[in-house]
């Protein structure tokens, strides 16, 4: 404990004397790749706490964290004693080459992917639609590409988001989705499985989420993490040894922001801006969530061959859906014998994507890093593309499963309280802080669940999503069904206010769910 205390200690006198550091800076500041040895998970917790390290590889149990450090950081490493190797002194040396030639090489520049989306709109017109879904801070557009057989609709159809680049320097992460619109389109037609999946589901891509980050990484500074809104208290130039500028957009989501695996310090990596949401480019994402209702969410980021799922905001914090997201995470996993975890296998974080998704806005929500380097050469990007559009069908097949997984998720909630009430009132106790907080939570979600699912039911007005509900239910214990009784009076009072027409069978077993 004494040791951890004094990592907090150095970790926050440095912070402190930082500003003062990097006035005086008149070049780029290295950032060096670190790998800390571990025997115990209990250290891993440690450094996640810190903060202001930005973790990009993991070795499960016992074993190491590959941290990406400033100068600063790796002296408050050091002075803590903790087992460290250098792996490498600058990682922007291995990318020299991209700025030296001004070149990408086979990744894509913000301005190519705008281009190269029109351009897959006007070959596919009635496949696709094209939005700007919001402006970046530096009034970029943030494109989002819609795949569907009938795109100008919002038809009753399961609903999927793929999403790269939250991150600036993880240019394969939005390769990966492009790749999959380019798959799903031109196999159209001639692929029966795809053909059928195109026209049962509705599909967006949204491959740059952090378009100004992006530019910056490809012209300036590689290894930029943060998106480029400017500190307005203190300015300082970017290339400051933890600049002051920009926010880490995947610490900025409202479900359970905080400081762990994040920071309120505007000069790390990990920095969670002033306040959630607060970020132009992730407010887009959130309208679009809200908007469209996405069943499904997966993200890409880079690097450690993993996929996750939530939660990852608290060790202890397991997802109602957990069985059904670890069994999706395994399935796309298979594809390109990448390790299925829970987020918080990895570290613990806060106010990431995943766990605002899942959390606030019940969608089963994943996140894939892709191979081995935040940005692989150039001979390495089409055979992670391949693989891992294998995922992204998978999940795009799943996706179609999640309504009746979802009533199997709140039949279990259900049973957790009335586990926990029935042994609290058979021992004549009070249940303890930790039942209480875990009993609400779950309370929290059920009802946030069941919403989700009577807006999904609704919005088939009668047709196969009804069924696959009502269906469900009737096979139910007596016990169970009243869990439902209010979500299945709002689906009987609002088909009614459509004067929606039925089907017998789907009547008959309406009725009889409304009189048990």
């Amino acid at each position: 404990m004494k040791k951890f205390v004094g990592i907090c200690f150095l970790v926050a006198f440095t912070v402190i004397m930082a500003p003062s550091i990097m006035a005086a800076q008149e070049a780029p500041v290295p950032r060096s790749l670190v790998r800390i040895h571990l025997d115990t998970r209990a250290e891993l917790y440690q450094v996640a706490e810190i903060g202001l390290l930005s973790v990009c590889g993991y070795s499960r149990g016992p074993g190491y964290v590959d941290v990406v450090v400033l100068p600063y950081e790796l002296n408050t490493l050091r002075a803590n004693q903790l087992r460290l190797t250098v792996m490498e002194e600058n990682i922007d040396d291995r990318l020299e080459k991209y700025r030296r030639a001004q070149d990408q090489g086979i990744y894509h520049s913000v301005a190519q992917m705008g281009t190269e989306l029109q351009q897959i709109h006007e070959t596919y017109p009635e496949l696709t639609t094209l939005e700007s879904i919001g402006q970046s801070w530096e009034e970029r557009p943030i494109w989002a590409l819609k795949i569907s057989d009938n795109p100008l609709e919002d038809e009753d159809e399961p609903a999927i988001l793929y999403y790269g680049a939250h991150h600036a320097r993880e240019w394969i992460s939005f390769e990966v989705p492009l790749a999959l619109a380019h798959f799903l389109l031109s196999n159209y037609g001639s692929n029966e499985e795809i053909t059928g999946l195109v026209n049962e589901r509705e599909i967006w891509i949204v491959p740059i989420v952090n378009p100004d980050g992006v530019v910056h990484s490809q012209t300036e500074y590689t290894m930029w993490r943060k998106n480029r809104r400017k500190y307005e208290q203190n300015p300082t130039r970017w290339w400051g040894s933890g600049s002051k500028d920009g926010v880490d957009l995947n610490r900025n989501y409202s479900y359970m922001w905080g400081n762990v695996g994040a920071s309120s310090s505007p000069s790390s990596d990990t920095y969670h801006g002033t306040e959630p949401f607060s970020e132009p480019e992730i407010i887009a994402l959130k309208e679009l969530t809200i908007r469209e209702q996405f069943d499904a969410a997966l993200g890409f980021h880079s690097y450690s061959e993993l996929v996750l799922y939530p939660f990852g905001y608290d060790y202890d914090a397991h997802a109602p859906d957990e069985p059904v997201l670890k069994e999706l995470a395994e399935g796309m996993a298979a594809f390109t014998g990448y390790t299925p975890q829970k987020i918080t296998d990895l570290y613990a974080c806060m106010g990431t994507s995943d766990d605002w998704f899942y959390g606030e806005m019940g969608v089963f929500a994943f996140t894939i890093e892709l191979g081995t380097w935040f940005i692989p050469d150039d001979d390495e990007v089409g055979p992670i593309c391949e693989t891992n559009i294998e995922s992204c069908m998978f999940l795009l097949e799943r996706t179609g499963n999640l309504v009746e997984e979802r009533v199997r998720t709140i039949v279990d909630i259900q049973r957790y309280i009335g586990a926990v009430l029935k042994d609290a009132s058979n021992s004549e106790r009070s249940l303890t802080t930790g039942e209480q907080r875990e009993y609400m939570r779950m309370i929290k979600l059920r009802n946030k669940l069941s919403d989700h699912l009577v807006r999904e039911v609704l919005a088939g007005e009668g047709s196969e999503k009804l069924a696959v509900f009502a269906g469900t239910l009737r096979n139910l214990k007596s016990g169970i069904r009243p869990v439902f009784r209010s979500a299945v009076k709002d689906i009987a009072a609002a088909l009614k206010n459509r004067n929606t027409e039925l089907p017998a069978e789907t009547q008959l077993i309406l009725r009889e769910l409304l009189e048990n």
